[in-house]
């Protein structure tokens, strides 16, 4: 989610790029989003009020001042038509809490219920869990700053062959390298250096042309195809200094904190929801990396005072206020 520093960030590049000082450069701007997600890392919800950062305040001044009107999209496409039950509960978790009826939906999704073969169904899937439990870098503090700030680029990778990999940045969309696409590594290459210098990973969406395949597997008779990606350099803004990190752009993939699984979505999750909304819109996160109910899978149990009382956002309504009546 951008947020009031990123947002004066993209202001000061639009208008250097331009030449021009109106605000963005006169490019128009359009924010399309959903407040009930998570807050972004690193940086203040453009929501929230009296920022005391400098970079912040011109940020919230610019969201303040010049998006002042709103259009609702009510169509939801992400999940399937017929599953009504998880829209249901995807709103009363973002108003705040859980019918009883709904929370009985939601266990009965536990693995206790659910049959061998639908467990079957999730051997493949990835684990999401509300907490958890070496690139070259150019700058005084580049070591330091998190995958968001580098733009995506961890700054220790640990992989092996057979490792689940997830692509972190978009890379080339229309061949389906994109961030969130997941893949096993197959083969590393290294350098006469010692270090590595390709990543071999096979990724079933990749839909490009490639010199490798995998051996024939199920839903795959040509074997799946085998990418090799390579590392990626990026610049980036920390602690008011320009850094640079290089790294290849993936992460293993076995399991995701919620918040890393934002903007994703996954055809299965086996979900950890862990005791309490430490964060508002973790549930609502969650819950909404799947297109239907039966993609979920519970792997802790989940009592109803966990769903019952998720809070709410005092900011958020009054912005709200503020762009819709």
């Amino acid at each position: 989610m951008v947020g009031q520093k990123c947002l004066s960030l993209i202001d000061s590049r639009l208008r250097l790029a331009k030449g021009q000082k109106l605000p963005f450069g006169g490019v128009h701007v359009s924010l399309i989003g959903d407040f009930s997600q998570l807050a972004p890392v690193g940086d203040i919800a453009l929501y929230a009020p009296n920022p005391s950062e400098q970079l912040a305040l011109k940020g919230s001044i610019l969201y303040t001042t010049l998006f002042t009107k709103s259009f609702h999209l009510k169509v939801v496409h992400r999940r399937r038509r017929e599953e009504d039950n998880l829209r249901s509960i995807l709103a009363s978790a973002s108003n705040g809490a859980l019918s009883v009826a709904e929370w009985e939906l939601l266990i009965a999704r536990s693995e206790g219920y659910l049959s061998e073969e639908e467990q079957q169904q999730f051997m493949d899937a990835t684990y999401l869990f509300s907490e958890r439990k070496k690139a070259k870098h150019i700058g005084s503090g580049a070591s330091r700053a998190s995958s968001d700030e580098a733009m995506g680029l961890a700054a220790i990778v640990r992989i092996c062959r057979g490792a689940r990999v997830m692509i972190t940045r978009n890379l080339s969309t229309p061949l389906g390298l994109v961030n969130g696409a997941v893949g096993i590594v197959e083969d590393i290459v290294w350098g006469d250096d010692g270090s590595p210098n390709v990543i071999l990973v096979s990724l079933p969406n990749y839909c490009g042309e490639t010199l490798w395949r995998t051996e024939p597997r199920k839903d795959h008779p040509d074997g799946i195809p085998i990418v090799p990606i390579t590392p990626v350099t990026v610049f980036f803004e920390h602690s008011n200094k320009t850094l640079s990190r290089t790294q290849f752009p993936v992460c293993l993939a076995w399991a995701l904190t919620i918040h890393k699984a934002q903007s994703l979505t996954m055809d299965k999750i086996k979900l950890g929801l862990g005791p309490r909304e430490f964060s508002f819109g973790l549930t609502f996160v969650a819950l909404s990396r799947v297109r239907s109910l039966d993609d979920i899978m519970l792997v802790e149990q989940l009592d109803y005072q966990r769903v019952s009382g998720l809070g709410g956002n005092e900011d958020i309504d009054a912005d709200r206020r503020r762009r819709y009546f």
